[in-house]
């Protein structure tokens, strides 16, 4: 991986060493934790628990959010946008959602500046093929957003300004919103996320 140098907040692995997962998912709808560390999405989603509030914490004190993982879409028709990734309370209250609009990967980032939701503005990453693993890494620090595709740098903006100093305690979720209605439909391979 990219960032394997830094330790993550997150990193979901179905086993740690002494043999017990090392976080409890619990899928709904028809979402599944496969073999390894896949997670099958299609009509639901996948909270994770035990890890809120330390990804909570670490990202206000930091100031700073490194979204890592492996993505396979499975339709480039999923809108709204559909939520691959969700630090979120329902479909107006999140601090964080790297989603799919159409054919493109997106970022949505709650600061002062950005609104409840983070959709102003919502950052265009790259364009996401069907059916094909990418490796992807989005990072934000305070005024910079940058996207990696494959370990290079596709994307990078000043658009997003401001602090996570309006972020509230929520869900981390894959595959959908905690209220349900904005479905993802892929697998992801592993995601880590990061406070730097």
């Amino acid at each position: 991986p990219l960032l394997q140098a830094q330790k993550p907040i997150f990193n979901w692995q179905p086993f740690a060493a002494d043999g017990k997962p090392s976080h409890r998912l619990l899928p709904s709808g028809l979402a599944r934790a496969g073999k390894g560390s896949v997670i099958h999405l299609d009509q639901g989603a996948v909270e994770v628990q035990g890890v809120d509030k330390a990804l909570f914490d670490a990202c206000r004190k930091s100031g700073q959010l490194t979204i890592e993982t492996v993505i396979s879409t499975a339709s480039l028709q999923q809108s709204g946008p559909a939520r691959i990734v969700t630090f979120s309370l329902d479909a107006g209250n999140r601090n964080f959602t790297l989603g799919q609009d159409g054919d493109k990967l997106i970022l949505r980032v709650r600061t002062p500046q950005t609104g409840l939701n983070g959709s102003k503005p919502q950052l265009t990453l790259t364009t996401l093929p069907l059916n094909r693993a990418v490796h992807v890494a989005v990072t934000y620090q305070s005024g910079q957003a940058t996207c990696y595709v494959e370990g290079k740098q596709v994307m990078t903006t000043n658009k997003v300004r401001g602090d996570f100093s309006n972020w509230e305690p929520y869900k981390l979720l894959f595959g959908d919103e905690a209220a349900g209605d904005r479905d993802w439909q892929g697998m992801l391979d592993g995601v880590s996320l990061y406070a730097r």
